[in-house]
């Protein structure tokens, strides 16, 4: 078979409950990083205080299964 290469394609990155890893400058840091390099990045967390509500990214509630735009 043949497999199909992405090596000109950005990469997407999953990260898992990271934000609370990290002091509130690496959290921007991180944001930054992925908001200047334009990485589409899926970030999970049980603590939404966590995220930076004024920022550019989209963030998403799941409760019973349902997401919703937060």
């Amino acid at each position: 078979g043949t497999m199909m290469t992405f090596a000109n394609e950005p990469p997407v990155i999953l990260l898992d409950d990271v934000m609370s890893e990290l002091d509130v400058a690496r959290r921007r840091q991180l944001l930054d990083f992925l908001s200047r390099n334009r990485i589409q990045t899926f970030i999970t967390g049980a603590d939404d205080s966590l995220f930076d509500k004024s920022s550019e990214f989209a963030v998403f509630g799941v409760e019973n299964a349902v997401i919703n735009p937060r």
